[in-house]
């Protein structure tokens, strides 16, 4: 979910959403989250939604509706909770964007790819296949009590853990479905030759760790109660 973060520092690339596009889909897990928030210094808690087969991730994360909005129109001090949505969809490849704050209200979608081409460049490029693999380790991830798996995810090409991943592998979860999406945006902004293939371990993510061991999310609480998102000229979301 940090990926979201980015969002912010690309808004010259989003376009009005036409109001005749209508968008309807299921939310299945939401899940709270613990991160690090580098300006306060402290912890902060984030929102994620997913939808199972891995088309949508959706959040109304106040920090970065704070900073987005600050960015539109400098004079907004706050922006209350629930006044912001942020829905990635993976098969259109674009981030769908409510904003509802009174003085200014908007819905529009923004190209992941025209942000992944300002935050890549060419020297990240590359020819070779990939094959991503993972395995168990002996790690495990206590969440309230329940106790569950962790997976290093590595490229067969050095062996080298590249990210953990505490799943939640009792909740159908589409994984590789999501990070493929992300990976073809890469290569495509980068130029690529090569290709990124393998396998991610299904199940609804509860942790990740990067590779020099620092917690970037830990999840504290998981709701499947199914919401659902309606995006038109307006966004509504009931369960």
């Amino acid at each position: 979910m940090r990926s979201l973060l980015f969002l912010v520092s690309f808004l010259y690339s989003m376009t009005l959403w036409g109001q005749s596009q209508n968008h309807e889909f299921t939310i299945d897990y939401t899940v709270k989250y613990v991160i690090d928030n580098a300006k306060k210094g402290a912890k902060d808690t984030i929102t994620v939604g997913f939808e199972k087969n891995g088309k949508y991730l959706w959040s109304d994360y106040k920090g970065l509706a704070q900073e987005f909005a600050g960015e539109i129109l400098p004079s907004i001090k706050d922006v209350p909770d629930g006044a912001a949505h942020f829905v990635y969809s993976s098969e259109q490849g674009k981030f769908l964007i409510g904003l509802y704050l009174g003085s200014l209200n908007m819905i529009m979608d923004m190209d992941i790819q025209l942000i992944m081409s300002e935050t890549t460049t060419q020297d990240d490029a590359f020819d070779e296949v990939v094959v991503l693999e993972s395995r168990q380790t002996s790690r495990t991830y206590d969440m309230n009590g329940d106790i569950f798996p962790v997976y290093e995810i590595y490229p067969d090409i050095e062996n080298k853990s590249i990210i953990k991943l505490a799943l939640d592998e009792s909740k159908a979860m589409d994984n590789n479905n999501l990070f493929q999406s992300f990976f073809q945006l890469m290569l495509t902004s980068t130029n690529s030759k090569g290709d990124i293939q393998g396998q991610i371990p299904d199940g609804l993510i509860l942790s990740i760790i990067d590779q020099s061991d620092n917690v970037l999310l830990r999840a504290i609480s998981v709701d499947d109660t199914p919401l659902k998102i309606s995006i038109n000229n307006s966004f509504k979301i009931s369960e």
